[in-house]
């Protein structure tokens, strides 16, 4: 009887304090398996500028996407958007045209912001982690793990039609 409590206790403690699901775990597993194709990869880059005509200075705001087919259906999609008075770095990944992470830097010159953003198989999000330089801080509140999403998907979209 004790052996069995003690493998319950065990069992239940591991289960409730696991950092990751068994989906964060697995998408950890294909990044590094991303990463190690990078001498494999077969890249495709995009440079230009566009101008905000609304902003007063009419100045050109710098562009850049890349997308990197790798090895067994892996694929990267990277993008660099200049803006008025910020920048925004992305890396979007992908299995079998699938989606499963994001990692997304935010720069506000004076205000640095990183974004995780784990994808499901059916593109909800398992889990998003922010990190302004204190570190990593799960986000728990459906509402804001959408709009985060939504916000970066966009980018993504616009990447997409660019290579398109």
């Amino acid at each position: 009887m004790k052996k069995l409590l003690i493998v319950f206790v065990t069992f239940y403690s591991f289960a409730l304090f696991s950092q990751h699901s068994d989906r964060v775990l697995e998408i950890k597993k294909m990044y590094k398996q991303t990463k190690s194709f990078d001498d494999k990869k077969n890249c495709e880059t995009l440079r230009w500028e566009e101008i905000d005509e609304n902003d007063g200075y009419e100045r050109p705001l710098k562009r850049k996407v890349a997308e990197c087919i790798y090895p067994e259906s892996y694929t990267r999609i990277s993008l660099s958007f200049e803006f008025l008075e910020s920048w925004l770095d992305a890396e979007y990944y992908f299995k079998n045209d699938n989606l499963y992470f994001a990692y997304i830097v935010d720069d506000f010159g004076s205000d640095k912001y990183k974004i995780r953003i784990y994808f499901k198989a059916d593109l909800e999000v398992e889990k998003v982690l922010f990190d302004n330089g204190q570190g990593n801080t799960k986000i728990n509140d459906k509402n804001t793990v959408e709009d985060i999403k939504k916000q970066y998907l966009k980018w993504l979209y616009i990447a997409e039609d660019e290579l398109n």
